[in-house]
């Protein structure tokens, strides 16, 4: 189910960030950049990789193009504003439950999982990407889905990328 919600959360930034026009500030700062990947990270850990696994995906993350990088930002900043007018906010129950399922597939103890997070300063972001995932959620509910085979998608993919290149 994860999974399953992980993708269809994917595929709704990846439509909505085509259609969003939006300016982004000239002079992204390096805070902003570390944050992304931090997401990024964070949305890993929770979908059970290891830190091996994670700081692999993240140096492919950041050999990506700049581009994508963009993308990353203004799905972050339209996020935070999902977030903000929608007043969505995350309690210490959720952080708590999510650590525990972290926890889990790590095969760890929640204490010594949320004393890591802790120790290296990534309580925050576990929150953030929650609150993210939220603001997806919610842009999600108020979507038209379209259930489709792994057929179907993978033809809708192709054609998409054979449009893209001509």
């Amino acid at each position: 189910d994860e999974q399953q919600s992980s993708v269809l959360r994917e595929q709704l930034l990846d439509v909505l960030s085509e259609q969003l026009e939006m300016e982004l500030p000239e002079n992204m700062s390096g805070r902003q950049v570390a944050e992304n990947l931090e997401r990024i990270s964070m949305d890993l850990m929770q979908r059970g990789l290891d830190d091996n696994e994670v700081e692999a995906k993240l140096a492919e993350v950041r050999d990506q193009s700049t581009t994508q990088t963009l993308t990353h930002l203004k799905t972050w900043f339209m996020l935070e504003r999902v977030a903000n007018e929608e007043d969505i906010q995350v309690s210490e129950q959720e952080i708590n439950g999510r650590i525990a399922t972290m926890a889990m597939q790590q095969g760890v103890r929640p204490d010594h999982l949320r004393a890591e997070l802790v120790k290296s300063d990534r309580i925050m972001p576990l929150g953030r990407s929650i609150r993210e995932k939220k603001a997806i959620d919610h842009l999600i509910g108020l979507a038209s889905v379209l259930d489709c085979t792994v057929e179907e998608w993978d033809k809708r993919v192709e054609a998409k990328k054979a449009a893209a290149k001509s």
